[in-house]
């Protein structure tokens, strides 16, 4: 018994692992980057380069996913490029209504 919930557990590591991993990897793969879109409103060499340098975008694809593994293991998961505010606010507030709809779907 404790053999089949330990290949469970490293299962659903191996999955969310890959699941983070492609989701990175379809973010890097996309043409343009963040820092390009967020510089359309810097009006300084400056503050395009800052731009780049927080969103790690000089950096090496290995660094820039554990950069991005980190900031999931923080709940860290950065700001709205629409409104400015965290994502985790964002998502606090999505969360509760999206469930509540989730259950009752569920119960029909």
């Amino acid at each position: 018994m404790s053999r089949v919930i330990a290949y469970r557990i490293l299962g659903s590591i191996a999955a969310i692992f890959g699941a983070s991993l492609l989701a990175f990897m379809i973010m890097r793969v996309l043409p343009g980057n963040a820092a390009d879109v967020l510089a359309q409103q810097a009006t300084s060499s400056e503050q395009r380069r800052r731009i780049a340098e927080q969103l790690h975008i000089e950096s090496s694809i290995a660094s820039q996913y554990i950069a991005f593994l980190g900031g999931l293991v923080r709940l860290d998961f950065g700001s709205s490029f629409y409104s400015g505010q965290p994502v985790r606010t964002l998502l606090s507030r999505s969360l509760p209504p999206t469930i509540e709809l989730a259950v009752c779907a569920s119960l029909i």
